[in-house]
């Protein structure tokens, strides 16, 4: 037994945009310049502040080995 389905949306097609294709024709740099202020900031935060954050706290400490045993 069969569900019979031809001309027939589902409540998915219905209601859920989010699962519409993303245009994704624009460049990062685009986007990034289209963004307000706060979403930039935010932007920043949620995807480059961790990363950059790690390399100093490695840079640092890189820095601290070599200043201990070879500098001082």
């Amino acid at each position: 037994m069969s569900i019979d389905l031809k001309n027939k949306k589902t409540t998915l097609e219905d209601k859920a945009s989010i699962y519409s294709k993303r245009d994704d024709d624009i460049s990062e740099k685009e986007r990034f310049r289209n963004m307000s202020a706060k979403e930039r900031l935010t932007h920043f935060t949620t995807y480059y502040l961790p990363k950059l954050a790690i390399i100093i706290v490695v840079v640092a400490v890189i820095f601290y080995i070599v200043w201990v045993d070879f500098i001082h």
